[in-house]
């Protein structure tokens, strides 16, 4: 005692839409808005100024404290008397901007509009201008705003409203037809598929405005790589098929995944923007930032709220020994654009081999001569299939020679060697070089054959490997994989150049070796007479 009472005026803030993005003019405090779009800030105060102040009000002013991201338009600021719902004159205030603090100061000058702040009195006022989020605004940062009322000495703070950046975390994943089957990193042979899968983020639903683009690009390697285009399809988390709501492209080795326009309305204009036609160059269509929201539409919005995956099934239709296939996609929301994680694949040539020789480890006859009568092997060499394969898995792995049988007999022996050391378990059971099967060959301790041979009537030969030895080698993804196949034929027929060439099977793929010839000359004896005369001999 005495008593002193204190009044405190209201300072109030708000973030709304702007119309000329196609905004509704109401409150987007906390929502997202994106680098490049219109926002408007409205400062309130409408004190209820007590009858019985001590002090007169003898001067009035805002301050705003604006982001550093947020280019105000400095010509829209404006101040409205709420009472009359007219804007007051700007010969009857000054504002004074500093760019470099990020604020502004609006100062009433005229003492006929001070007066109206006297004991009692109820002054509504607002205080709007708009601004731009900057193009390079982080996508982590919040685009905050708030202001002070300063009547006299006394300085009051409003609230500070917010905008939130956009988030999106795209992903690549890259599998097996089986999504769960991470080849990321893994070996790719020729003809291999190879799933790449976008995960695009769409989950932000709290938008301040219309999103009107939403997709992805991704520049595959198409030298290596072919895409089924026909095959590319789009789903939501559920797995649901949503691929009929995108356009899709594949032009140059690039495919493009964007969301369908629909028709939309536009509240400023009170118009129905139409979504059709749809764009038909989507390169063009993914690199243009020029959007207006008045005059053009927007993507169906019930799309918010997901995540979609792009699944593009891709071939291997050239392998280089060590080179690696590496991709990643770019995920675009509006005029945003972020990379996804980089996968990639080495890749590995499979080139299965034919050679001649007269014994097992034998020099190569290939291009001399074998004499009629005489045996000697084809020797048949499987590819080398790489270690961590993208696929490893083998389902099926043979060789087949067709022998010409009007030079060549197949003698019915046959024997395969190791090219590779042999795991099972972890241990090596057959060394690099060791014979593994064949006519009269003990395979007991490998617990069953690890091959098979066999002749039709035609002179096919076929060398297969067995359940056990593919066993084996699919369970085994940390060491390579090879062997080499001897088949004894006997040469009955002479010929200049006669050419054999297999085919090797592995899985899915028909694998060509190169060709081999050999020669049989007529050793034949012969006699012949000719007629003379002696005198010229």
């Amino acid at each position: 005692e005495p008593q002193i009472c204190g009044y405190v005026p209201p300072a109030k803030k708000d973030v709304v839409s702007e119309a000329s993005q196609g905004g509704e003019q109401e409150s987007v405090q906390g929502k997202v808005v994106f680098p490049g779009q219109r926002v408007e800030y409205q400062l309130d105060t409408q004190p209820q100024l007590p009858s019985s102040l001590a002090y007169g009000i003898k001067s009035v002013s805002f301050t705003d404290s604006y982001d550093r991201y947020l280019k105000p338009d400095k010509q829209t600021l404006e101040m409205m008397d709420l009472n009359t719902g007219k804007p007051v004159s700007k010969k009857k205030y000054t504002t004074k901007w500093d760019d470099s603090r990020h604020m502004f100061t609006l100062t009433v000058t005229d003492q006929e509009t001070i007066g109206q702040w006297r004991a009692g009195t109820n002054p509504r006022i607002q205080v709007r201008f708009e601004g731009t989020v900057s193009d390079d605004a982080p996508t982590d940062h919040k685009v905050n705003n708030k202001w002070v009322l300063t009547l006299n000495n006394s300085l009051t703070p409003s609230n500070e409203v917010f905008n939130i950046p956009p988030t999106l975390n795209p992903k690549k994943k890259d599998t097996q037809k089986d999504p769960t089957i991470d080849i990321d990193g893994m070996t790719a042979l020729l003809g291999d598929e190879i799933y790449y899968r976008v995960d695009i983020d769409a989950t932000q639903t709290n938008q301040a405005y219309k999103v009107w683009r939403l997709g992805m690009t991704d520049d595959y390697d198409d030298s290596y790589l072919k895409l089924d285009a026909s095959k590319v399809e789009i789903t939501d988390e559920t797995g649901k098929d949503v691929t009929a709501r995108f356009n899709i492209q594949d032009k140059d080795g690039v495919l493009y995944a964007y969301a369908k326009t629909v028709d939309t309305e536009v509240p400023a204009t009170g118009e129905t923007v139409k979504g059709d036609p749809q764009p038909t160059d989507l390169k063009a269509y993914s690199e243009s930032d020029e959007h207006n929201p008045l005059t053009q539409p927007s993507i169906d919005q019930t799309l918010l709220g997901h995540t979609y995956t792009a699944t593009m099934p891709m071939t291997v239709i050239k392998v280089t020994d060590g080179y690696v296939v590496r991709n990643k996609a770019t995920q675009v929301l509006n005029k945003v654009r972020k990379d996804t994680n980089e996968v990639t694949n080495p890749l590995k040539p499979v080139n299965p081999s034919k050679d001649v020789t007269v014994k097992v480890g034998g020099e190569s006859v290939n291009g001399r001569s074998i004499y009629k009568g005489r045996t000697f092997l084809y020797q048949l060499d499987s590819s080398i299939i790489p270690a961590d394969r993208a696929y490893p898995q083998v389902d099926q792995w043979k060789i087949v020679d067709p022998l010409n049988t009007e030079y060549d007999q197949y003698t019915g022996q046959w024997a395969v060697y190791a090219t590779r050391d042999l795991y099972a378990g972890g241990q090596v059971v057959a060394a690099k070089g060791d014979r593994i099967a064949g006519n009269g060959f003990d395979s007991s301790k490998f617990g069953g054959d690890l091959f098979t041979a066999t002749a039709d009537g035609n002179g096919q030969v076929t060398v297969e490997a067995t359940d056990l030895y593919r066993q084996l080698v699919s369970t085994d993804i940390d060491h390579e994989a090879g062997w080499r196949a001897y088949i004894q034929c006997k040469r009955v027929k002479v010929g200049e150049r006669i050419e054999n060439q297999f085919t090797e099977i592995f899985n899915d793929k028909n694998l060509p070796s190169n060709i081999v010839w050999t020669r049989t000359p007529d050793m034949t004896p012969g006699i012949h007479i000719e007629k003379y005369d002696v005198a010229s001999g």
